[in-house]
């Protein structure tokens, strides 16, 4: 595989602007494909249809990069793609959370080594803001350590500062899009293109507490509670945060240069001899000062993601080193520098005009001679100064005060002490007074006023008012008669209110005579609402149609089919309405089950009747076909009802019942007839004949007519001569004889037997 290098900065380079490096670099043996990775930068871009992977990166290897002697080849170079999401405008910022420090650059030098000093020290604390991991409430819990000498000073982000960079970072909703392809490299591009689009309007809502550790007073945790609220959630999806915001400012006076320093190298060299795992940066010759930077804990920040307004994760801590910047000017002058070896040191005191005594720590300046000296540092001390004013301010050179005109308390970090120079005043005094206990009074008005639609409409529920007035006694603080607590805004069935509470005010920068009112707009918006119509069929138990309907809460409930048109189409398809709630024109309700309607429909049944006959005929006949004796007619008629559905078009099923006759038809014997026989019967019913004679039989409305023929033949006659077979004699005079066709007739036979004692031979046939 090869071997890998990795370029490593020493980590002073931060303190660097815009350094230039140029690398000599070789490749290994032949055969080795080399390859540079630059983690840093993006070289290229691809679309994505997934808003979520919008910034997300991707590893590239190009295929063309490298032509020689007009043939295209790789480089092996694997550079950093990004997937961008064009399909919309969108916001792009922070990914994740984090906290980092800005801090002072408190010496600025050139190529000829002259230098600018910056006594004035202090880091800034930053915390990146990532919604995708903290969503919309969320806390930022910051630990400072506070400095028990009182020279490094520690000042949290207020909540309605906070409230205000939260508000500034929200990032844009941008167009982009992608040009310049790559060739033979489809759908990867070269440039990215965003146009900006219109910033989003959000309300952040931040609480703030302190809170002092019991086992370490100097141990302090400030945390800011973060409930961020989209005022155009139909602009905007989601709340995108971009930037950092600060959370604590650390500061203090008197950063000055070691003696001895005269260069860039040698100040980066001793920065390095100070270095530990809390402080990272230039060396002061202010001792007291580098020792506390090298052993104070560094601020840490923890951040809280919340659910159903409950913490639910736990960020880490972040933290970086405290650190005084040095950075390096390639001009050849540096502005308000001078050389080193040429330093001046000026000092600014704070001091009681009554006793002499010092009331704030000092202010330093450090230049070259002829720059002109100013206290930035010197403004946040007077500022500091409580119950305290102003008298005068005076330089003091060989033991002599000077006042100095035109001086303005008010400016003093502008105002400019004179010109730095060995011969010059090295000394400056502001005189303070103590202040008359002086009787102040102020009052802050909360007023809320509850409002449908928008701030100029209707009252949703009466304005709420307090006021809480305040005293001042001389340099103490204020006193209230009372207190601001948390305001619930009022339930209104129907509507959602913008703010479901409104936070206590926090009056800051009371004034004598100052009547301050907090306003506040409680705005309620009708809720959606759905309703719903069924049209039952009652008589099948199913539902015919359903439709639905969306609007605000108390406004008219609108179908798209109207129900009384609907109702009047089915009525035309012969449905009877049975009952409708929908009615009187009705309005969204709170509840959508009571926003639920049904029409009941029946179809519209017919009464309908019909007969029906049913008969036996049963003939009688001669084989000839005349007619042997009277027919026999049994006959039955049945009455059915049914109802007959006009919707269907469909009857039901008939109850029948026997209104003419009975429908339990008779035995029927057939009758004898002199000279004749029954010979054959036929029934469209062969089971009920029995014989020469019909069974009785039960008759439905289904059944069918039944008719039966009986047959009747005539009677054969023949003589019967009684022979002697063995004498050929008579033995009896002739006998006529009358039967059916090929039927024996034995009956006088055996009479004439028993009489005569003859024998048979053979039955005798007619």
């Amino acid at each position: 595989m090869g071997d890998y290098y990795r370029l490593v900065f020493d980590n002073q380079l931060g303190l660097l602007n815009s350094p230039t490096f140029t690398l000599q670099l070789k490749w290994g043996a032949n055969g080795q494909q080399a390859s540079l990775n630059n983690w840093q930068s993006n070289y290229v871009y691809q679309t994505t249809t997934d808003p979520d992977k919008d910034h997300t990166q991707f590893k590239y290897t190009p295929t063309n990069d490298v032509t020689i002697n007009g043939q295209t080849m790789a480089s092996g170079f694997t550079v950093n793609g990004q997937y961008i999401y064009t399909a919309q405008p969108i916001g792009v910022g922070n990914t994740q959370i984090g906290a980092g420090t800005s801090y002072s650059t408190n010496r600025t030098w050139n190529q000829k080594g002259d230098v600018r000093i910056n006594t004035q020290w202090n880091n800034v604390q930053n915390a990146s803001l990532s919604t995708k991991d903290l969503g919309d409430e969320f806390d930022i819990r910051t630990t400072i350590t506070k400095d028990p000498t009182g020279q490094i000073n520690f000042t949290f982000t207020s909540a309605n500062d906070l409230e205000k960079a939260i508000e500034k970072s929200v990032a844009a909703n941008d167009q982009q899009s992608l040009a310049n392809e790559v060739v033979n490299d489809g759908q990867t591009y070269v440039k990215m293109n965003s146009k900006a689009g219109e910033k989003p309007k959000i309300k952040a809502t931040v609480t703030m507490t302190v809170t002092t550790d019991a086992k370490n007073p100097n141990q302090e945790t400030a945390v800011w509670h973060v409930k961020l609220t989209n005022l155009e959630p139909e602009k905007n999806q989601k709340i995108v945060l971009k930037g950092s915001v600060p959370v604590v400012t650390v500061s203090a006076n008197n950063f000055t240069m070691p003696d001895g320093i005269t260069s860039y190298d040698q100040d980066m060299a001793a920065a390095k001899t100070v270095a530990t795992g809390t402080y990272n940066g230039a060396k002061t010759n202010n001792t007291a000062l580098m020792k506390t930077l090298q052993t104070l804990p560094v601020a840490l920040t923890q951040f809280v993601s919340y659910q159903n307004g409950q913490p639910k994760d736990y960020s880490g801590q972040f933290g970086a080193p405290w650190t005084a910047g040095i950075a390096y000017d390639g001009n050849n002058t540096v502005d308000g520098g001078g050389s080193a070896a040429d330093l001046v040191t000026n000092t600014l005191s704070f001091k009681d005009i009554d006793s002499g005594q010092a009331v704030a720590n000092d202010v330093s300046y450090q230049g070259a001679t002829g720059s002109t000296i100013k206290f930035e540092g010197g403004q946040a001390v007077y500022d500091g100064l409580k119950g305290y004013h102003f008298v005068k301010a005076v330089s003091v050179h060989n033991g002599q005060e000077t006042v100095l005109t035109n001086f303005d308390p008010d400016k003093l970090a502008a105002f400019s002490f004179g010109t730095a120079g060995k011969s010059q005043p090295h000394e400056f005094i502001i005189y303070v007074q103590k202040d008359q206990p002086v009787q102040q009074t102020a009052s802050v008005t909360e007023v809320i006023y509850y409002k449908f639609g928008s701030k100029s409409g209707q009252d949703a529920s009466p304005s709420f008012k307090k006021t809480v007035n305040y005293t001042k006694t001389g340099d103490g603080d204020w006193q209230a008669d009372g207190n601001f607590t948390k305001v619930v805004s009022p339930i209104i069935t129907g509507y959602t209110a913008n703010y479901d509470h409104i936070d206590a005010p926090k009056p800051t920068d009371l004034k004598d005579g100052a009547q301050e009112t907090d306003t506040y707009y409680v705005i309620y918006s009708a809720n959606e609402q759905k309703a719903e119509i069924k049209y039952v069929d009652d008589t099948t138990g199913k539902t015919l149609n359903t439709d639905r309907a969306t609007g605000s809460y108390n406004s008219l409930i609108n179908f798209k089919n109207d129900p009384d048109q609907q109702i009047a189409d089915y009525q035309k398809q012969h449905y009877i309405l049975v009952s409708n709630d929908f009615n009187n024109s009705p309005k969204y309700q709170a509840d959508n089950q009571k926003n639920s309607f049904t029409v009941h429909l029946k179809h519209d049944l017919q009464k309908v009747t019909k007969t029906t006959t049913k008969t036996r005929t049963i003939n009688y006949f001669l084989a000839n076909g005349q007619s042997a004796a009277h027919s026999v007619e049994q006959k039955v008629i049945f009455t059915g009802t049914a109802q007959h559905d006009l919707v269907t078009n469909h009857t039901g099923d008939y109850a029948w019942k026997v209104t003419t006759g009975d429908a339990n038809f008779k035995a029927v014997t057939s009758p004898k007839i002199a000279g004749y026989h029954f010979s054959t019967v036929e029934s469209s019913t062969p089971d009920r004949v029995d014989g020469q004679n019909v069974r009785a039989m039960v008759m439905t409305p289904s059944s069918d007519d039944v008719g039966v023929t009986v047959y009747y033949a005539k009677n054969q006659q023949a003589n019967l001569n009684f022979v002697d077979d063995e004498t050929g004699n008579l033995i009896h005079p002739s006998i006529a004889v009358n039967g059916e066709t090929g039927k024996p007739s034995l009956a006088t036979l055996r009479m004439l037997i028993r009489v005569s004692r003859f024998t048979l031979p053979m039955p005798m046939y007619c």
